[in-house]
């Protein structure tokens, strides 16, 4: 009797440290996930703080050049005829031309025809679009008002800092202001690259006329 006590007593200990052991398992697995889960929610911030930022339209530099660059050597040769709606003597008009990025950044201002005096410089603001695009600074390409008539200013493929852009597409502004008189707009989409064209604009107001020949 007392051997098979014995002996069921040895039974009873190993059961009871079995399901010991198995209670213990059970009791380390929800700790062991909630250690997964606090890991992860670590890893995911890392992941989003660490990330590159956003790109913001408008902040890469339009001067920068990538790829092929405008041919050294071309040209590209903008004519334009300004003509009073008016009789009699008129003030001479303030004319911008200027090259934009399709974003609309500012590429280069190539030629500004104003009143050369710091009471002139004042209205540069009434041609908008050159304003807005330039914050109005004059650059070395300014020079004074001209009677009305037939022009031509050309463009080397240079931006502000006279460095050659690439080829591309690009946008030419034609802006014309006059005081107490007519203000007129006129632009055009081009892509520079190894191939000649001309293109007509479409005349606008006192703007008669106006074309574009790119010689590369």
């Amino acid at each position: 009797m007392s051997s098979s006590e014995s002996r069921y007593e040895k039974i009873s200990r190993r059961s009871m440290l079995a399901g010991a052991a198995a209670l213990g398992a059970a009791l380390a697995v929800p700790a062991l996930a909630c250690g997964g889960s606090s890991s992860d929610k670590s890893a995911f911030a890392t992941s989003t703080t660490g990330g590159a930022s956003p790109t913001t339209a408008g902040t890469s530099s339009p001067t920068t050049a990538s790829g092929p660059l405008f041919p050294a050597g071309g040209e590209m040769v903008v004519d334009f005829t300004f003509a009073s709606s008016e009789g009699g003597s008129v003030k001479n008009p303030y004319i911008a031309v200027w090259i934009e990025t399709p974003q609309g950044a500012l590429v280069t201002t190539v030629s500004l025809w104003y009143e050369q005096t710091s009471k002139g410089k004042k209205y540069l603001s009434d041609m908008r679009k050159w304003y807005a695009a330039s914050s109005g600074a004059t650059p070395a390409t300014s020079g004074a008002t001209r009677v009305p008539g037939t022009y031509s200013v050309v463009w080397n493929g240079t931006d502000e800092s006279g460095q050659p852009v690439s080829q591309g597409d690009y946008v030419v502004f034609i802006e014309a202001a006059r005081e107490k008189g007519p203000y007129e707009l006129i632009s055009q989409p081009v892509a520079i690259g190894t191939a000649p064209f001309e293109d007509q604009l479409t005349p606008k107001g006192e703007l008669t006329a106006a074309s574009i020949v790119y010689k590369p």
